[in-house]
């Protein structure tokens, strides 16, 4: 109700919180194949027989890929994406983190 803190009416808006298969108020899913490239698709089309024409997504954590991975796919209405688990780690020590090679010489301690 925004007009009842100085605002307009056209200031509304909803929250849809969807929770992810297996996670929160989501049973485990009973078929493989639900990773975060689905997940994403799911959303869309749960805002879409929601009856939302615009919609922006936010994430954190999980929820960060699979808000990142809407915004790849782009789908119609999507008109923003916010996360709020930014990549932080340089590409050449992810890269060596995940391939299990040594790190970079010249790295501090820190």
């Amino acid at each position: 109700n925004p007009t009842a803190h100085g605002a307009k009416a056209s200031d509304a808006f909803h929250l849809v919180i969807p929770s992810m298969p297996g996670y929160g108020f989501s049973g485990k899913p009973t078929t493989t194949g639900w990773g975060p490239v689905r997940i994403a698709q799911a959303w869309t089309e749960l805002m879409k027989r929601l009856g939302y024409t615009k919609y922006v997504a936010q994430g954190g954590d999980w929820g960060e890929i699979i808000t990142v991975l809407m915004g790849v796919q782009a789908p119609p209405g999507l008109v923003g994406i916010h996360s709020n688990m930014p990549g932080v780690v340089p590409p050449d020590i992810d890269k060596a983190l995940q391939s299990g090679n040594p790190l970079p010489s010249g790295l501090s301690d820190d």
